[in-house]
């Protein structure tokens, strides 16, 4: 009853946490999009050539019909991969420990928060104006605003990745919060770098459709990438709605195996109880004889075995919500609107465990309840 108690309370949470994951606002909006992964690095692209090549592949990509737009970005958001940094603010000590404000960051190219659904606060989006040359610019989201000029505005603001030597970046907009490594989290700092200010070699084609199956332009997307070199390998071309299940994984693992196991302990538990109430009567058809004989009717018989029944059941189940209580705290990080100590999930489970234990001794009590007493005193 221990077992199943601590089973079955953690299936029950990743279940329900599967179930709330499915309304959580990830802050973007992953339906219409595809994403296909390229690395020109693997031909050995230099930073002009790699730079051409991603400029004409937007053009080639937003040229199909049915796309509304396309960008790029080196990280996909809720897939596992992330990246942090060092944050220096200008004008700012360095601080005396060395250990300066992080921040999550992505490299992204312009139209990525129109492709990807992120609204932007206030300021404005990267254009192709904000290349290499450039004076630097960096977007932040809300939550870095809030950590890093609390109570001041951000715009105009610079900051540095790099130190106090620089370069300083000028933030010129400000995003909405979105989720970033799993959607159970609290609201993380998080810049945006441009693209064409910073090359990176391997990047994500971020693809939205305008309308219908975005799944449709698959391999117009996929043409538009090797019409520009037939020997660069790339990566399957994957609807960012399947990409992000990704974060899904540990509850769903979680549930699945968790599930299983407390089934399985569940129905050991019913037919333990069974057999060990079928045990315990038949060793006392005796002792059940005589109260017979000495005027307890069936219901006392009944109430007399399911109670010492139940009691033992109770124990069982008083240990494994303790136990539950501690270990169930480990998940916090992989469960998604739900409590690890939720209480309907810790009573529910209690609950559903004594009466399967009660179902579970009533036959074995009903049928000591029909004992003949003089049957059972002939029995020795």
């Amino acid at each position: 009853m221990t077992l199943c108690t601590l089973l079955l309370i953690g299936a029950l949470l990743f279940l329900r946490s599967l179930g709330e994951a499915r309304v959580i606002d990830p802050g973007f909006d992953p339906a219409p999009t595809l994403d296909v992964a390229v690395d020109v690095g693997l031909r050995q692209y230099d930073e002009a050539k790699g730079r051409d090549f991603y400029r004409r592949l937007l053009e080639r990509v937003e040229a199909i019909p049915g796309v509304r737009s396309a960008t790029l970005a080196q990280l996909v958001p809720l897939t596992g991969s992330n990246q942090e940094t060092g944050v220096q603010l200008e004008g700012a000590e360095p601080p005396a420990d060395g250990r300066r404000p992080k921040s999550y960051f992505n490299y992204v190219a312009p139209g990525y928060f129109g492709t990807l659904g992120i609204a932007l606060a206030r300021g404005r989006d990267f254009t192709a104006n904000d290349r290499e040359g450039a004076p630097g610019v960096v977007i932040v989201n809300e939550e870095a605003a809030r950590r890093l000029w609390p109570g001041a505005a951000p715009i105009g603001k610079r900051l540095s990745m790099n130190g106090t030597e620089g370069p300083y970046l000028e933030v010129i907009g400000v995003a909405r919060i979105s989720k970033y490594n799993t959607l159970g989290e609290s609201a993380q700092p998080f810049m945006y770098i441009p693209f064409l200010q910073d090359y990176q070699s391997e990047m994500v084609l971020h693809v939205r459709a305008a309308g219908g199956d975005p799944r449709s332009l698959a391999a117009p997307v996929r043409d538009a990438v090797q019409s520009l070199d037939p020997a660069l390998p790339i990566g399957d071309v994957k609807l960012l709605a399947d990409e992000i299940r990704f974060a899904l994984i540990p509850a769903r693992a979680g549930a699945t195996l968790l599930g299983a196991f407390g089934g399985l302990a569940l129905l050991l538990a019913t037919v333990g109880i069974y057999g060990v109430t079928s045990y315990a009567v038949a060793q006392r058809t005796r002792e059940i004889g005589i109260r017979g004989a000495l005027g307890a009717d069936g219901r006392w018989v009944i109430g007399m075995v399911i109670g010492e029944c139940m009691r033992l059941a109770a124990i069982g189940v008083a240990i494994g919500l303790g136990l539950a209580f501690a270990v169930t705290r480990v998940a916090a990080g992989v469960l998604y609107g739900v409590s690890p100590t939720d209480p309907a999930t810790f009573a529910g489970t209690a609950l559903l465990l004594l009466a399967v234990a009660a179902l579970a001794s009533f036959i074995p009590a009903r049928r000591a309840s029909r004992v003949d007493p003089m049957v059972a005193l002939r029995s020795d």
